[in-house]
């Protein structure tokens, strides 16, 4: 009998620390934060405005997050909460059942369109549109007075390929023309592109402002689950527009430490329709300290 009680305590000692852990650990599986899921981070800073004067509505448009072929990639839809979600709402936030939702999050367009961007002289509204490239993000404002424009945003979505992003539907900056010869080398048990794929893409600046340099950084990291892959495989496709030289550029001297990044963005002096190279490549994260992943129990 003894031994009976002695092989139950066992494994009760055992079995409640295992079941809390794996309750835990679902709970911060079903609930964790959007950068750790699929998702891409977008960048645009555009400097150089900043003080010129303008006549009329001023309008901007910059490369957009959406695949080769132009299309938005698609965003997880709401769905029903899992066990754990509802277990949750049942014994730690007392949700009745007509107000549960499981994770929900808004698509590109809910999140790049319609933003108001407020400055010193004035202010920019984004939006997007169809353009004869394809979709693109615009930037709006009447000021007199231009301001710089800094926008970034973070989009949540289905699926990310940071290994082939191009042929396998994942977000690059569109639109792309004149792709690159594309070739791979291996890493671990996938292949990365090497050389760096190239392309060209466009941004428009109208030609109702005062003359002067601009310079367009715009850069669009897009991340897998790291939830789902081992360390040496979490990482980020990254397309950006500009040069591949490490020349500084005179405008982008904060906008280099704010991003701490070596994508250099391209000046220009030109309006209307602007042909840019832009290029793309892949990060891999070294470590988690900086990213803090669910542990898998």
């Amino acid at each position: 009998m003894k031994y009976k009680y002695a092989i139950l305590i066992v494994i009760l000692v055992f079995l409640i620390p295992a079941s809390i852990l794996y309750f835990l650990g679902a709970v911060q599986g079903d609930w964790r934060s959007a950068e750790l899921r699929n998702h891409y981070t977008y960048s645009v800073d555009i400097r150089g405005l900043s003080g010129r004067e303008a006549v009329g509505t001023t309008t901007v448009m910059v490369p957009i997050p959406a695949t080769k072929d132009g299309d938005f990639v698609i965003t997880p839809s709401r769905k029903n909460p899992s066990l754990i979600q509802n277990l949750t709402y049942d014994y730690i936030l007392h949700t009745p059942e007509s107000k549960r939702r499981g994770p929900h999050f808004a698509n590109t367009t809910e999140i790049l369109d319609d933003n108001i961007i407020e400055g010193v002289n004035g202010y920019w509204t984004t939006f997007i549109s169809k353009t004869d490239d394809g979709y693109m993000l615009g930037f709006k404002t009447n000021a007199s007075i231009l301001d710089d424009i800094s926008f970034n945003r973070l989009v949540v979505v289905d699926y990310v390929d940071i290994f082939d992003p191009i042929y396998k539907n994942g977000p690059v900056l569109s639109p792309m023309t004149n792709l690159s010869e594309i070739s791979t080398i291996s890493y671990g048990d996938q292949e990365i592109y090497s050389p760096k794929p190239t392309y060209n893409s466009y941004v428009y600046l109208s030609d109702n402002i005062e003359e002067g340099i601009t310079n367009f950084y715009i850069r669009l990291d897009a991340c897998n689950d790291p939830t789902k892959w081992p360390l040496e495989y979490r990482g980020c496709s990254v397309s950006y527009v500009g040069t591949d030289t490490a020349e500084i550029s005179p405008y982008l001297g904060a906008a280099l430490e704010e991003h701490n990044s070596n994508y250099l963005g391209m000046n220009t002096n030109r309006t209307g329709r602007i042909l840019v190279k832009a290029f793309m490549d892949v990060r891999f994260r070294q470590s988690d300290a900086s990213w803090p992943i669910p542990k898998k129990l």
